[in-house]
């Protein structure tokens, strides 16, 4: 039988239960593997008008079943990445202030249940979707942080290793024994750098935001309403 599933762009003020729901889901994910102090949980964002969730829900009972944010940085609303690696790296201040002015955020908080797991909803569908709203949210650069097993897609869709911070773009972060890899997008109109099949997937998003498509996954096949 065919999931269908809603992915689906909001303001994070324009709807305050899934954005609870998103949340929510978020926190037992990093639970589950003994995350306890990642500055994504934080909730300072809930009421900012400038950060905008990707939400996966079931259309069946529009229960969230991964998600997430595009964070666009302010003189108010650091990003989350600043909080993370700053005390390690205090370049990634100059870095984010330069280029604030222009529109600059984050793509964070992004996880799935185990429900859906290994059907590429987290690390594909919806990098695509938040990278496909980042011209319509006012972002010319976007950034982030990347566990190792979530490197190669960021890299599908558009992401390069940001060598300007870290040791050559690496941190041991949310844990010493764990490594996050700094990412960035200069371009994120033409995403020079994304695999040819992502940019042209990411593209069609952007031509037709509600846009409707049937995907075959490892586990079963899936058919998304977009609705970005």
């Amino acid at each position: 039988m065919t999931l269908e599933l809603n992915i689906r762009a909001f303001r994070s003020v324009d709807d305050p239960a899934q954005r609870d729901a998103y949340h929510y889901g978020l926190e037992q994910v990093l639970l589950y593997y003994g995350v306890t102090r990642v500055t994504s949980q934080s909730r300072e964002w809930f009421d900012d008008p400038e950060t905008w969730l990707v939400v996966v829900e079931s259309r069946e009972d529009g229960t969230i079943l991964g998600g997430a944010r595009m964070q666009r940085a302010s003189t108010t609303l650091p990003l989350p990445m600043e909080k993370a690696i700053g005390f390690k790296d205090p370049r990634i201040y100059q870095i984010v202030a330069d280029y604030t002015q222009s529109g600059v955020g984050e793509f964070c908080g992004l996880w799935n249940s185990r429900k859906v797991a290994g059907m590429g909803l987290g690390s594909m569908y919806l990098g695509r979707a938040c990278i496909a709203i980042a011209p319509k949210i006012g972002l010319k650069t976007v950034m982030g942080l990347c566990a190792p097993s979530t490197k190669t897609n960021s890299f599908k869709i558009g992401f390069q290793i940001d060598k300007r911070l870290g040791t050559v773009g690496e941190f041991n972060y949310p844990k010493e024994n764990l490594v996050a890899t700094s990412l960035v997008i200069d371009d994120p109109v033409n995403l020079p750098f994304a695999s040819e099949i992502d940019r042209s997937k990411i593209f069609e998003l952007r031509e037709n935001p509600n846009l409707i498509t049937l995907e075959q996954t490892p586990r079963g096949d899936i058919k998304l309403f977009n609705s970005l």
